[in-house]
């Protein structure tokens, strides 16, 4: 799919009612993600290959947990879901450049499960639309680290295959076709959102005590 195709497909879910509740119930939880001070370096001019590591070792802190959780409710709810693999490239970006996986917080993210199929779909919604930003982000890195999918940048490349434009709609047909209550779905979207900023906060924590000097 070209770049007016995967643009097409994102406006066609904007006109759903369920889009729209989620996107105006979360734009305060989204800027906060946005914003967050091992994020925003990712879109900056002034990004390091520092920033860039310690960006990629929180997101693997998050998304791993996240995406066992998913594959299991998946599985539990019995949805056939094409759930992308995430955690493998962040591994693989790691090991190309060289670093280790672990350098985040050492507590473990606690996830509780989520409650129906309606709550399900509002956590997917935050990690399926956390992809949309990917191609913008992949450019960032090539252009400024010069980095690509075959050299430190899978993640963000979605391993030199970019799938968002088909699993983008595939998402909103899953959601409008399992998710009458909205209240729920946006509650689950909430619930993850705060999840992950929290565990990105005190990632951030581990980064700035391991920089301190000792006494």
């Amino acid at each position: 799919m070209d770049e007016r195709s995967a643009a097409g497909a994102v406006n066609e879910a904007a006109r759903s009612p369920l889009h729209r509740a989620l996107r105006a119930a979360t734009s305060t939880a989204h800027r906060r993600l946005d914003r967050h001070p091992l994020l925003a370096p990712l879109v900056a001019p002034t990004l390091t290959l520092q920033q860039y590591v310690r960006a990629l070792q929180a997101l693997l802190y998050v998304h791993e947990p996240l995406q066992a959780a998913l594959r299991s409710e998946l599985a539990h709810y019995a949805i056939d879901y094409p759930l992308l693999d995430r955690v493998a490239p962040l591994r693989a970006d790691l090991a190309r450049l060289k670093v280790s996986s672990v350098g985040t917080a050492s507590a473990p993210i606690s996830l509780p499960p989520t409650s129906s199929v309606a709550t399900l779909i509002g956590r997917l919604y935050v990690v399926e639309g956390s992809r949309l930003g990917g191609r913008s982000i992949a450019r960032c890195l090539q252009q400024r680290l010069g980095l690509t999918a075959a050299n430190g940048a899978a993640f963000f490349n979605e391993g030199g295959e970019v799938r968002i434009d088909r699993d983008w709609p595939a998402f909103w047909r899953l959601a409008e076709g399992h998710a009458a209550d909205v209240e729920a779905v946006i509650a689950g979207a909430l619930a993850t959102f705060t999840l992950v900023a929290d565990a990105l906060d005190a990632c951030e924590r581990a980064s700035a005590d391991r920089a301190a000097p000792s006494r």
